[in-house]
């Protein structure tokens, strides 16, 4: 009976303790809520318009502009990711890949700079420039 006892305790400090981090991960979950919703609002003041705009839509493509992060990774270290959808709409398989890339007037090395995606015939998907910082 003893036994049994401890064994039921055992498992309501474990619950409690899982509780415990469930409410630490809400509460985690909210303040990045709010660093995100800041950081929609600085991106919309900095492009003048929505976090989301259209860069070129005609009879052969449809770019739009939907993102940009920050990374961080052991092959690039740190650098931005700026995140396009893109529809071909021509008859053949189109490579997109960036070169001259400016930012405020400024020529990028083109060292700094990494695009290079493949889009098939009459295909959408999602292209992603990296820019080492």
């Amino acid at each position: 009976m003893l036994l049994a006892s401890m064994m039921m305790l055992g498992g309501v400090t474990v619950s409690a303790q899982d509780e415990e981090k469930i409410e630490e991960l809400k509460i985690e979950i909210k303040v990045l809520k709010v660093e995100l919703k800041d950081k929609k609002a600085k991106l919309k003041e900095l492009t003048g318009g929505d976090e989301e705009y259209i860069i070129t839509d005609d009879k052969d493509f449809f770019i739009k502009y939907v993102e940009v992060n920050e990374k961080d990774d052991e092959e690039l270290g740190y650098y931005y990711e700026f995140v396009f959808e893109v529809e071909n709409k021509t008859d053949r398989t189109m490579n997109i890949m960036a070169e001259d890339v400016t930012i405020d007037d400024d020529l990028i090395d083109e060292k700094m700079v990494f695009l290079s995606e493949e889009i098939e015939t009459n295909a959408k998907g999602e292209i992603i420039l990296k820019f080492k910082a």
